[in-house]
């Protein structure tokens, strides 16, 4: 059962039975917010706009609780709307930092308090907390997230912790991956209609990494290089380039390469699979597959893979789910 609900001050509106073709879908990199499709047929009582609240529930299950952002309407008075969910606010907004020494759990509650005071509705936790101290660094004129980030990149480079940002149902979360395994199967015989894989060394696929710092100091480019020779004579030199800040010292920058060489020295994997719905599932969770004919390809048998993108749709009655996959 779909419960579609929007809030203005103080009144409350049940638009269920007037909505249709609705699209959940979120993204584990945050590179976009979690957002919420649908259609709705236009009624005189109430028309959607710009800074609604909506809350989404199926089966009495909690799906999505977000703001209204963008709306389409033709002349057969179907509205199409978009909502997102509080990651919007993080990608959206840009401020200065002069951030102490913390870890990115600590830098998540102190960015998400400052946030609140302009948005009373946002809600915040710390799910699975760092032990990682992030060295002190200025950010300028950067959006929130990307501040998180830079000290979520730098706790994985060098706890090998990975932790990532989230709205569940209105409240943002900082957790780790590994909070989120599930012992779901999709496979030949368990909720998979159809697949299709790909392999290509073309996209994000590097066998060399070559890191730069300009030392402040020396005045002087200091260059690190680490790579797997027996992959460059395999596909020939695919190399990686980025500068890294001058306040991380040469165990930091030889682990930043290392990581990003060991993530990225090998070709990539993207398997797109419809499957069924279960609102268990979104990005950020472990599932196993159980693919025979991509045995081939080097999946075992009950391989453990990551959601990296993750759109639920609900056609009438019919609840189903495109999955974006990352073989772990």
């Amino acid at each position: 059962m779909i419960e579609m609900l929007i809030q203005r001050g103080g009144s409350v509106f049940d638009i269920s039975q007037l909505v249709g073709n609705i699209e959940w879908s979120t993204d584990i990199d945050n590179s976009q917010a979690g957002k919420l499709k649908f259609d709705y047929q236009e009624d005189d009582s109430v028309i959607p706009e710009e800074g609604d609240f909506l809350r989404f529930r199926f089966n009495n299950q909690n799906v999505f609780l977000g703001r209204f952002f963008s709306r389409k309407r033709n002349s057969k008075r179907v509205m199409q709307i978009t909502a997102c969910d509080l990651v919007f606010y993080l990608l959206k907004n840009k401020h200065t930092y002069a951030l102490k020494a913390a870890t990115s759990a600590q830098i998540f509650t102190q960015i998400c308090q400052d946030l609140a005071r302009d948005i009373p509705q946002l809600s915040h936790r710390v799910v699975n907390a760092s032990s990682f101290n992030v060295p002190p660094k200025m950010h300028d004129n950067e959006t929130l997230f990307d501040i998180i980030k830079d000290a979520l990149d730098l706790t994985l480079i060098n706890r090998r912790e990975w932790f990532f940002i989230r709205d569940n149902f209105g409240i943002l979360e900082h957790i780790n991956i590994d909070d989120l395994q599930t012992d779901l199967v999709i496979g030949d015989q368990s909720m998979a209609t159809d697949f299709e894989f790909e392999s290509s060394i073309s996209v994000d696929t590097y066998n060399q990494v070559r890191l730069v710092r300009e030392n402040q100091e020396t005045m002087r480019r200091e260059v690190y290089i680490v790579r797997d020779s027996s992959n460059i004579r395999k596909w020939g030199r695919i190399q990686f380039h980025d500068t890294v800040d001058d306040n991380l010292n040469i165990r930091q920058i030889e682990a930043r390469a290392k990581l990003i060489l060991e993530a990225k020295n090998r070709p990539t994997r993207k398997l797109k699979i419809p499957v069924l719905g279960d609102l268990r599932i979104r990005a950020g969770n472990g599932v196993v597959l159980n693919i025979t004919s991509l045995r081939g390809e080097g999946f075992g048998e009950f391989q453990r893979a990551l959601v990296a993108t993750c759109t639920h749709k609900w056609s009438g009655s019919v609840h189903t789910m495109d999955l974006s996959m990352e073989v772990i």
